[in-house]
C-alpha cells in the first residue's frame, strides 16, 4: 500500500507579505511563499484585475495546500518589490543585485500593468550603478520597452563610450544582450551624430570672426586648435562632455564661449534620424 508524501513546507517571506487572512498564495523562483490579498492586487495591476475575477471569500487552509499555490517566475526580492507598490505601504528603495534582477522588475512592472511603478522603473534605470558598468545592457532594456527617459540617458552614456575597441569591451559593457536591430541602430546613430556634431564644431562660433582682445588676431589664433581637437572628439565620442576643455590664458572668455555655444547645439541634436 502505497503512501503520499507530504509536501515540504517552503520559507515564507516577510511578515509585510505574511498575513494568515490573505486568500492567495504566490510561490516565487527562489522558493519562498506569499501570502497576498486578491482585493489589492486586482486594484493595483492590470493583469491581476483581469485574471483575478473570481471573488475570493475562503482562505487557504494552510501554507501546504498546494493548489492555492500560483508560481511566478520573479525572485522573492523582485516580486516583494513589486508587491510594496500596489500595498498602501511607502515605495521601496530600489536596489537589485546585478542588472539582470533590474531587467526582471523592468519585465514585471510592465507585465503585471503595475501603474504606481511605471515612472519608478525609469528612474531605476537611470540612478542605477549598471548605467557606468553595463550600459549597453541597459539600453536594450530601455530600447525594448520603449521607456523615453531611460532609453536617452542610456544611450547618451553609450555615445561617450568606445564600445566596438573590443570584443572584450563590447561583452563587458552588456554588448551581448543587443538584438541585431539594436546592435545595428545604436551603431548607425553613432555614426550620424558624430557627423553632425563633427559639423557644429566645425563651423559655429561666428565671434571667432571678430579681433580677439587678447591675441589681436582675426579669427583669434587659439580658436583653429581646439577646433581641431573638438572635431577628433566628437568624431569618437559625439556628445558634448568629450568637448576638450578650455584652458589659455587671455582667450579664455571666447573659447569658453564657443563651448558653450556647441555643447548647447549637439545636446539639442534628435535622438533619431530617418533611414535614408
Amino acid at each position: 500500500m502505497s503512501t503520499s508524501t507530504p509536501p515540504t513546507a517552503l520559507p515564507e517571506s516577510s511578515p509585510m507579505f505574511n498575513d494568515p487572512t490573505a486568500d492567495l498564495l504566490f510561490v516565487t523562483s527562489d522558493n519562498v511563499l506569499f501570502r497576498v490579498h486578491s482585493l489589492i492586487l486586482r486594484l493595483g495591476a492590470d493583469h491581476f484585475r483581469e485574471t483575478l475575477g473570481i471573488d475570493r471569500r475562503t482562505a487557504p487552509s494552510t501554507v501546504l495546500d498546494i493548489e492555492n499555490r500560483i508560481p511566478v517566475p520573479e525572485s522573492s526580492h523582485v516580486f516583494s518589490l513589486i508587491l510594496q507598490f500596489m500595498y498602501p505601504y511607502k515605495n521601496p528603495t530600489l536596489e537589485f543585485q546585478d542588472a539582470k534582477q533590474l531587467h526582471s522588475f523592468v519585465n514585471a512592472v510592465l507585465c503585471y500593468g503595475v501603474e504606481a511603478a511605471k515612472d519608478a522603473i525609469e528612474d531605476a534605470i537611470i540612478q542605477s550603478p549598471f548605467l557606468d558598468q553595463q550600459p549597453l545592457y541597459l539600453y536594450h532594456i530601455a530600447e525594448s520597452n520603449k521607456l523615453a527617459r531611460a532609453h536617452r540617458a542610456v544611450l547618451i552614456k553609450c555615445l561617450s563610450l568606445d564600445f566596438l575597441q573590443s570584443p572584450n569591451e563590447f561583452i563587458r559593457l552588456g554588448g551581448e544582450h543587443l538584438t541585431t536591430i539594436e546592435f545595428y541602430r545604436i551603431t548607425h546613430y553613432k555614426s550620424r551624430r558624430a557627423d553632425a556634431a563633427e559639423d557644429i564644431a566645425s563651423r559655429l562660433g561666428s565671434f571667432g570672426y571678430h579681433r580677439c582682445n587678447y591675441c589681436e588676431k582675426v579669427p583669434c589664433q587659439g580658436l583653429q586648435p581646439r577646433r581641431t581637437l573638438a572635431c577628433e572628439a566628437l568624431r569618437r565620442w559625439p556628445v558634448s562632455d568629450a568637448i576638450p576643455d578650455i584652458k589659455a590664458s587671455g582667450c579664455n572668455a571666447i573659447h569658453a564661449s564657443w563651448r558653450a555655444e556647441i555643447s548647447k547645439a549637439i545636446n539639442d541634436l534628435p535622438l533619431f534620424w530617418p533611414e535614408n
